[in-house]
């Protein structure tokens, strides 16, 4: 739970939560290296080249609600906030328990990666070919932090 603010603004961490209320995805990997590729927007290493291992050591849980009401009527761009979770078992049920814990440390939306939802493998038929990775207005790359 949020404490009682005494101001008018909300805080970055408020943000954070409220982005995953709303457009929450539980990311959940056996595989460290995986969240990696998705935090550095890697789309085509990740939904591509490691296709396999993401199918098999990766869940998706789609947790906030106003991305689940979107998913009714699904658009290429449909996008979620990403919490990450390394755990040994890819329950959904047992992932709870981690968001739980790993919520405490969300303190700025910057934690909270994006994910293009139909880029998942097997969301949307159109993704079984690598040409669908390279639409950049859906995958966007990384930001240039330039000096």
């Amino acid at each position: 739970a949020i404490a009682l603010e005494t101001d008018t603004q909300r805080g970055r961490r408020r943000d954070a939560l409220t982005m995953l209320d709303e457009s929450g995805v539980w990311v959940i990997s056996r595989d460290p290296g995986l969240p990696e590729l998705l935090a550095g927007r890697a789309w085509r290493a990740l939904f591509w080249e490691a296709r396999a291992r993401v199918e098999s050591d990766m869940r998706f849980v789609v947790v906030g609600h106003a991305l689940l009401e979107k998913a009714l009527a699904p658009y290429p761009s449909m996008t979620g906030k990403c919490l990450t979770l390394i755990s040994d078992s890819l329950d959904p049920d047992a992932a709870d328990a981690l968001a739980v814990i790993a919520l405490e440390t969300v303190d700025t939306p910057r934690l909270l990666a994006p994910l293009p939802i139909q880029g998942i493998p097997g969301w949307d038929a159109a993704n079984g070919c690598v040409v669908y990775y390279a639409n950049e207005a859906i995958f966007r790359p990384a930001q240039s932090t330039g000096s």
